[in-house]
Order: structure tokens, then C-alpha cells, then sequence
């Protein structure tokens, strides 16, 4: 029996490394959220760089592993009321920006970001903050007007949020030219 490729075997604990150390960052920045509710947009963007890092260093394939451990152990904890932003939007929304922008040019990725976007973001609302957007409409009779561009509007911003981070990470951390 022949011996295994030495490289092949580094390649992959690399990869493996690499990918339980993102989640154990994924599940300290979501016990951060926990203890800094000021900070939750920031923290919950450190995760989805999180899941575009190990993109970046394995593929897609290595970071939806990364994102179904670390959604399954987040739900154990910090729990899930701390965790379904992260389970519902900010861990897909990397994984499927990924394989948009593979796949896609630049206009077509950019709306179907929108529509992936907004679909994460109705998930959201609908398990589990439908009674406050339906208390909201209800007190302000304009909101139907306003919140669909509100939503475009957020999902852009983090879509160019995320890409900044992703431009600092390869410029300044890893170095990629």
C-alpha cells in the first residue's frame, strides 16, 4: 500500500484547523453580542467575515461546514435568541454572496444578492419578529411605503460592508494581491 501524499494531508489539517478555529471565533463573537448589545451589527458582521474568510482560505464546501457547526453549537450556546440573526442571515448570506459572485457578473450578482437578501431577511421576520413589524405597521401607516426600501437599502450597505471587510482581510491580513 502506497504512503498518503504528505502535501494533501497538511492541505487538509490546515483546512480543518482553519475551520474549527473561525467557528470558536463565531461562537465568541455571538457570546460578545450576549454581553455588548451596543455592538450588534458590528459583531454579527464579524461573523459573516468569519464564514468569508473560510471561503477565502477552503472554499465554499469548508465554510458551510464551518456554518452548520457553528449554527448547531450556537443554538446550544449562547442560545437561540441570541444566535437566529446569525443562523438566519448573517451565516448564509456569505456562503450564497460567494456562490453568486462566482457565478454571475456584476449586475446580475448584485440583484440576486437583493433577492437573496431580502428572502433571508423575510425568514427572519417572519419566525421570529413578525408581532413587532406587524405592532409597527399598525402604529404608523406609512411603514408598508417605507420598509421595503429600508430593507434594499440595509441589505446594500451590508453587502458593502461585508465586502470591506473581506478587501482589509485580503489586503492587510493575508496579503493577497
Amino acid at each position: 500500500m502506497a504512503a498518503a501524499d504528505p502535501d494533501k494531508n497538511r492541505r487538509l489539517v490546515r483546512r480543518l484547523s482553519y475551520g474549527g478555529l473561525l467557528v470558536a471565533l463565531i461562537i465568541l463573537l455571538l457570546f460578545l453580542k450576549q454581553i455588548l448589545p451596543t455592538a450588534n451589527l458590528f459583531i454579527l458582521a464579524l461573523t459573516a467575515l468569519c464564514l468569508a474568510i473560510a471561503v477565502i482560505e477552503g472554499g465554499v464546501g469548508m465554510a458551510a461546514i464551518a456554518y452548520l457547526a457553528a449554527a448547531l453549537l450556537s443554538l446550544a450556546w449562547p442560545g437561540l435568541a441570541v444566535s437566529f440573526p446569525f443562523i438566519f442571515f448573517f451565516g448564509p448570506y456569505p456562503l450564497l454572496r460567494a456562490i453568486i459572485d462566482q457565478r454571475f457578473g456584476r449586475v446580475a450578482a448584485t440583484l440576486l444578492k437583493l433577492v437573496v437578501g431580502n428572502i433571508l431577511t423575510g425568514m427572519v421576520i417572519l419566525f421570529f419578529v413578525r408581532a413587532d413589524v406587524w405592532a409597527l405597521a399598525e402604529k404608523f401607516p406609512f411603514f408598508w411605503y417605507v420598509f421595503p426600501v429600508a430593507v434594499q437599502a440595509a441589505v446594500l450597505l451590508f453587502d458593502l460592508v461585508l465586502s470591506l471587510l473581506i478587501q482589509f482581510y485580503a489586503a492587510r491580513i493575508r496579503r493577497i494581491p
